[in-house]
């Protein structure tokens, strides 16, 4: 009898170890599987940059994109969460605003000279395309400038109706060099007598009717 109750204990004991040890392995595993080796690559840069290890779930991935817990042991997991998609449109969002914000400070980089010459060019491109008198520059940029006290840009903006009608022709001059390097292209001609014919047409209907 006490031989069969030590040969009890020692294969209880054995079975908390082997319980043990198959815990320590999985988990091994799955921090293995979190860990992506040097030759997985692909891997590696798909989950790298949003994941790390749940502080609060054993056994579990965070994901920093959802901000939310995923209870995996294998890349598979993962590699389904990666490709939801609740995960792809968070991604996008974040993605979108990256580039906003890159955008904005490239703008915010510029030197303040260059900005206040990029500001004049959208005014005077502005005045050319809405067929806007030049007179107008007179009265709108003093305006412009009370109107945004704090903006550097605005205080020093110096466009008026001489500046915008040279500015004007400059671009004009290099829009009509860019026209003709369309023009010489096959075909290019055909189309502007086309549109040209139609334009005749729709005039002279207006008139006559």
């Amino acid at each position: 009898m006490e031989k069969w109750l030590q040969k009890k204990q020692h294969q209880q004991f054995d079975g908390s170890a082997i319980d043990k040890d198959r815990e320590n392995e999985d988990k091994n595993n799955y921090e293995t599987d979190l860990t992506c080796s040097e030759s997985d690559s692909e891997v590696n840069l798909k989950f790298k940059d949003w994941i790390r290890k749940s502080s609060i779930k054993p056994n579990a991935a965070y994901c920093k994109i959802c901000l939310t817990d995923i209870v995996c042991y294998n890349k598979n997991c993962l590699s389904r969460h990666y490709k939801s998609s609740k995960h792809i449109s968070n991604m996008e969002t974040i993605e979108n605003k990256a580039s906003q914000q890159k955008i904005d400070n490239l703008i915010q980089d510029l030197p303040l000279n260059k900005q206040i010459k990029r500001a004049e060019l959208i005014l005077a491109a502005t005045v050319a395309v809405k067929c806007l008198s030049f007179s107008l520059m007179d009265t709108l940029i003093p305006i412009i400038s009370k109107i945004f006290p704090d903006s550097k840009i605005a205080k020093q903006l110096s466009l008026k109706r001489t500046k915008t009608t040279a500015v004007i022709h400059s671009l004009s001059t290099v829009l009509l060099e860019d026209l003709n390097e369309k023009l010489m292209k096959p075909g290019s001609f055909f189309f502007l007598l086309l549109w040209m014919n139609q334009l005749m047409l729709i005039i002279l209907s207006n008139v006559l009717f």
